[in-house]
């Protein structure tokens, strides 16, 4: 249904069968290296969620140390596969999921820069991008009380060291000056997927260390 787009009466009536035809697609050259990817990650999400979620996380845990015993450039992370290999990064990452619920804007943007970035077959790194600046200033209007306002206007007001304000501003200013990725100026095919990862990884580490701070 939903790798295959198969209508429900051609399913096979039994299990074996079942298995079947699907191996038979799995190793055929119908089957494209994204199609490989989509199937376990359809597999991941609609795994039983039974018992707390504890064979699912085990069952995305053996998956990630088969990718790295075989050098494969994703993660599972939320669910979906990501362009993303350093352990560190993940974290960061999955700990912006972990948020309490008053951040819910902030893990929905981050959310949608997540699943831009790890679009297999269309993958968009100026949204991702935006989406990833934007889960950052709805952070910190959430900090500040200050709705609406932009975060070149709210970085100061952060609690941040000077150093990282600016770096904050900076990254802030890169997406949101006349050329920048908000404005939708740059050519798409001029973003680098590195930079669309630096930024995604970025922002996740600027979320959990404001929030950090701010809870102090």
């Amino acid at each position: 249904m939903y790798l295959l787009k198969k209508p429900t009466d051609d399913i096979p009536d039994t299990l074996n069968n079942f298995i079947a035809k699907i191996r038979k697609f799995y190793f055929s050259s119908e089957c494209t290296w994204s199609d490989v990817y989509e199937f376990i990650e359809i597999s991941i999400q609609t795994f039983p969620t039974i018992s707390g979620g504890k064979a699912k996380n085990e069952y995305i845990n053996a998956l990630n140390v088969i990718l790295a015993r075989e050098f494969s450039g994703y993660r599972v992370v939320e669910d979906q596969f990501v362009p993303i290999v350093d352990e560190c990064e993940i974290l960061s990452i999955e700990d912006v999921f972990k948020l309490p619920k008053k951040y819910a804007s902030v893990e929905e943007h981050f959310r949608k820069a997540l699943g831009f970035l790890s679009d297999r077959e269309d993958r968009d790194e100026h949204n991702s991008m935006k989406e990833a600046i934007l889960s950052i200033e709805s952070l910190a209007q959430l900090v500040t009380g200050k709705l609406g306002a932009t975060l070149g206007n709210l970085a100061k007001e952060l609690h941040l060291h000077p150093a990282l304000e600016s770096a904050l501003g900076k990254i802030y200013g890169y997406t949101s000056d006349e050329g920048g990725i908000r404005h939708a100026a740059i050519d798409d095919t001029d973003i680098d997927p590195d930079l669309a990862k630096f930024f995604l990884v970025s922002c996740s580490a600027f979320i959990n260390y404001i929030i950090s701070q701010n809870s102090k």
